[in-house]
């Protein structure tokens, strides 16, 4: 049977979500490396970060809802406590992450520690290029570059599943296949290349033409069947690219190492402080409303769901009311896919659904589909058991459009026992 799946699919719409499903923890201003573009809005900031058990007063505050966490900073690593605060997020069976740069000033004790944490998800490391020259002028440590990539071996030979984060700049956006067959060759399981958030005048920053140029070499990449992706907020309307919209203040909110939330870890914008309101009032508040304003530009956009508008944080760095890479709004939406799909395969939902006041949300790991109450039905019907051609008889063409949407974005899987 063959599906087609339209791109204006409703899972595909922005929503707010009534409680954030993800957090940003960041644990620590510290850090080892001096990166120029480092997306802290704090790394000159020398306060003691909140202790472990103040950390676990803001995850109780936030556990209702909350699926997945990752840990940051700065360096997590560094927080004095940090083994603490990998036990009290193993205590509460919360899945994590942990983003790093991997210059561990323990490498063995660190490695043991994160190899029995069993909530555990991987680690997002930061890579900035495939050889020393390019890594250690980003970092602005010498001897990093090598040290990442011993710590990443160490890692992925324990068994602990590391995916790669390079910042594309001046200094590497000709070279992100090196990168990815770098990140390959260490054992990652994937490669994220995302936009460098700064201020203006920044000479590390590429122009527009790098930027089109390493964004059309990640398709490329992916063409290709390398595990690699652009990460979001990447306009559509500059560049038609893998890049998704961003769900900060949406789906996730940041808390910085002193309890304050902002809507994105890039942004300076502070909504309120853990230690002192609910999270009700912060999430609900008038600035988390304002950060979720979209810019008038993108409203009349073919693609707005696709992109959410952009980049919120750079606009703000920039001065300006729109992500910079904003061009004339699409007039024309994408092209349904076409699905060729077996009758007899059984679809299993393998995510987690929760009630929405729009009507449902869809989270597996870091994907996220809101659908309306009316589809949560076919939704419930991909059990593993029944058929395609079952829920074609029960729910129509439209319900195996949603299936077939959800199937693309890897919410359900179709043939769960591999029988093809």
């Amino acid at each position: 049977m063959t599906v087609i799946v339209p791109a204006t699919a409703e899972q595909s719409k922005v929503h707010p979500l009534s409680r954030p499903v993800f957090a940003y923890f960041e644990v620590t201003a510290a850090c080892n490396n001096h990166c120029p573009g480092c997306g802290n809005v704090f790394t000159r900031d020398d306060r003691a970060p909140l202790a472990a058990a103040v950390w676990e007063n803001i995850l109780q505050s936030l556990r209702p809802g909350l699926l997945r966490l990752r840990l940051t900073g700065g360096e997590p690593t560094l927080h004095p406590e940090f083994a603490g605060i990998v036990a009290l997020v193993t205590a509460l069976r919360l899945p994590f992450s942990l983003f790093t740069n991997a210059r561990w000033q323990d490498p063995d004790q660190t490695l043991a520690l994160l190899r029995t944490a069993p909530y555990l998800e991987g680690l997002l490391v930061s890579l900035h290029g495939h050889e020393a020259a390019a890594h250690d002028s980003f970092t602005g440590v010498d001897g990093s570059f090598a040290e990442t990539v011993a710590n990443v071996q160490r890692a992925t030979a324990a068994g602990i599943r590391v995916s790669t984060s390079t910042v594309i700049t001046r200094l590497n956006y000709d070279h992100l296949p090196q990168v990815a067959c770098l990140a390959n060759k260490l054992g990652a399981t994937n490669t994220v290349f995302g936009r460098y958030i700064t201020t203006p005048g920044d000479p590390l920053d590429p122009t527009a033409e790098e930027l089109t140029q390493a964004a059309e070499s990640v398709s490329v990449l992916r063409r290709a069947g390398v595990a690699a992706r652009l990460s979001v907020c990447i306009p559509q309307c500059f560049v038609r690219s893998s890049s998704q919209g961003c769900l900060a203040g949406l789906a996730y909110l940041t808390v910085d190492p002193w309890g304050n939330v902002r809507p994105c870890n890039h942004a300076p914008t502070i909504c309120g402080n853990l230690l002192e309101q609910p999270l009700e009032d912060i999430w609900h508040g008038p600035q988390m409303a304002a950060w979720r304003r979209i810019p008038n530009v993108c409203q009349p956009c073919a693609v707005l769901s696709h992109c959410h508008g952009g980049c919120r944080a750079l606009a703000l760095l920039r001065d300006q009311d729109h992500d910079p890479l904003a061009r004339e709004p699409l007039l024309e939406r994408d092209a349904p896919s076409r699905l060729d799909l077996c009758r007899d395969d059984r679809p299993l939902f393998l995510g987690t659904m929760r009630r929405e006041p729009f009507g449902y949300v869809l989270v597996r790991g870091n994907r996220i589909a809101p659908i309306t109450s009316a589809s949560a039905a076919v939704v419930a019907a991909c059990d593993g058991v029944t058929t395609l051609q079952k829920i074609q008889d029960r729910f129509g063409e439209a319900g195996l459009e949603l299936v077939g949407a959800l199937y693309c974005r890897g919410i359900i899987d179709l043939d769960p026992d591999g029988n093809r």
